[in-house]
């Protein structure tokens, strides 16, 4: 059986838009890329001769690569997009700011743990102190045994509240004891938290400054890029999709009939 099937494609303005964001964004992009490879050549020097040749050689395939730079920054503009993007998330969640995040999940994975628990962990921490300023006696006592004032404590930021309280718990002598009081003020992930606790506030603090030596970090603006990268892509995926499953439509009833 054979039918005409017209089908009329009215996505192009819809999509425009889009199509312009996306291509802003990957302009921008263009210039991070190229910017972050500056910050690894100019830190180099510190990380070995080896690095430092290649980060050089980057440099020169950065100049010279023509249509494999676009396939690279098209490649590089979607990882920095699902990275900073999460970056982004977990900073508003958690009040981090954006640079200490990253080297939190440097000094995290460093020591066996992971940004997620220290994030749990943080959530636990801040509903504790509310919990002990609000009249919590149990919560109290157990900041008055590690000698931290909860009033003073809540005026850190997070980052701040985890050296404290790494300083504190791992003064606690007896293990039992230091994971029970852990577990009631940083919540169930404090076992796996503790090596990095065990730190103390200044080896998270030489951890987290280790990481910024690297010249890696994105910036507030970088991470608040990756987001709106983010929602191009989600929207001009919303678009592709809607239009693939629109054309479907147009077609089923003839491949219907065929069947």
């Amino acid at each position: 059986m054979a039918k005409d099937v017209t089908i009329k494609i009215s996505a192009k303005d819809m999509a425009s838009s889009v199509m312009k964001a996306v291509s802003d964004s990957v302009k921008k992009m263009g210039q991070q890329v190229a910017a972050t490879t500056k910050k690894v050549a100019a830190s180099a020097a510190a990380m070995g001769k080896a690095f430092k040749s290649a980060a050089t050689f980057g440099l020169s395939a950065f100049a010279g690569m023509g249509a494999a730079v676009a396939g690279f920054g098209t490649a590089s503009a979607a990882v920095f997009a699902r990275v900073g993007d999460s970056i982004d998330k977990m900073a508003k969640r958690s009040g981090i700011g954006v640079e200490a995040l990253q080297g939190l999940r440097f000094a995290a994975e460093q020591s066996g743990s992971s940004i997620a628990v220290v994030e749990k962990s943080i959530f636990k921490l801040d509903r504790a102190i509310g919990d002990a300023i609000g009249g919590s006696t149990a919560l109290q006592d157990d900041f008055a045994q590690l000698g931290v004032d909860v009033n003073a404590l809540s005026q850190m930021t997070p980052e701040q509240q985890l050296g404290v309280m790494a300083d504190a718990l791992m003064a606690v002598e007896n293990p039992a004891e230091r994971a029970a009081m852990g577990a009631r003020l940083m919540g169930r992930g404090f076992e796996e938290l503790q090596p990095l606790l065990q730190e103390g506030s200044q080896g998270i603090n030489a951890l987290t400054s280790e990481y910024d030596q690297f010249g890696v970090a994105l910036s507030a603006t970088d991470v608040s890029a990756a987001a709106e990268l983010t929602d191009a892509f989600n929207r001009i995926s919303t678009v592709v999709r809607g239009f693939i499953v629109n054309v479907g439509a147009k077609f089923a009833p003839t491949l219907t009939d065929i069947a």
